[in-house]
């Protein structure tokens, strides 16, 4: 039986000092990605011929760059319609993979083909002080599949967390939701996650595997403190719940 492939999605803008840690690391994986794609957003830096450098010695890595800039969302949407493994991993320039990540959860995926992503433990590193944070929680000592029921009466015991930089997901599972919803900006992985795994299970390895770098002006960070447009993002995920499409997860978010 053929082991499942997974694909590597990750947009660059002006990034090119990140680029050589945060490829570096998925380029040294145990378990190597299929294929990685760069997809370069009109970079004014010199990150065109760092990305050059590294595709040519190795044949996995592919880069591409946009005729116009189109920001993250339309870029992982880009990403979707050119990659074509099993299995997606949506990452940002400026944040880094720890060993192990790849294998830990594809292992976890391959043994619960039915989950709609698998995620671990998420640290969260703050570029101006040096201070991290563990998003773990109180979630389980072991890798295990979490279906849909148990989600939810974890999350009311607040003891669910997706930490969203760790996901790996099905990409049937995205194709399957359309896309990913562009006026839900940073928080549309947050959307695509919540939706894929009320719906289908999760599967979580109780590690942690991955650095999420926050800066001041990362895309998430300088949203949340527009705080009018961050009640728009929140209430175009409302409409978006509130579809005929996502009532079985929807129910099951609302109820948690």
């Amino acid at each position: 039986m053929s082991q499942p492939t997974l694909s590597v999605i990750m947009p660059n803008f002006n990034h090119a000092k990140f680029l050589p840690k945060s490829l570096g690391a998925l380029l040294s994986q145990s378990r190597p990605a299929d294929e990685i794609l760069v997809l370069d957003d009109c970079s004014t830096d010199n990150s065109w011929q760092v990305l050059q450098a590294m595709a040519a010695q190795h044949p996995n890595l592919r880069c591409y760059r946009n005729e116009k800039n189109l920001g993250v969302v339309a870029n992982n949407n880009r990403g979707l319609t050119l990659v074509k493994s099993d299995y997606v991993f949506l990452t940002a320039a400026d944040d880094e993979v720890l060993p192990g990540l790849f294998e830990a959860t594809m292992r976890i995926l391959s043994a619960y083909p039915q989950a709609g992503l698998g995620c671990s433990v998420g640290t969260w590193a703050d570029g101006a002080t040096g201070k991290t944070l563990r998003f773990d929680a109180a979630m389980t000592q072991e890798p295990c599949f979490l279906p849909p029921e148990r989600m939810v009466a974890m999350e009311q015991r607040g003891e669910l967390r997706i930490a969203i930089p760790t996901i790996i997901f099905k990409r049937e599972v995205l194709l399957r939701m359309g896309d990913f919803p562009t006026a839900a900006r940073w928080h549309s992985d947050w959307f695509a996650a919540y939706v894929a795994g009320f719906r289908e299970g999760i599967c979580y390895v109780p590690q942690a595997l991955t650095v999420f770098n926050i800066h001041t002006n990362s895309y998430g960070m300088m949203g949340r403190r527009q705080k009018r447009i961050q009640r728009e993002v929140i209430e175009v995920i409302i409409d978006r719940l509130n579809e005929p499409e996502n009532a079985d997860s929807a129910q099951r978010i609302f109820q948690s």
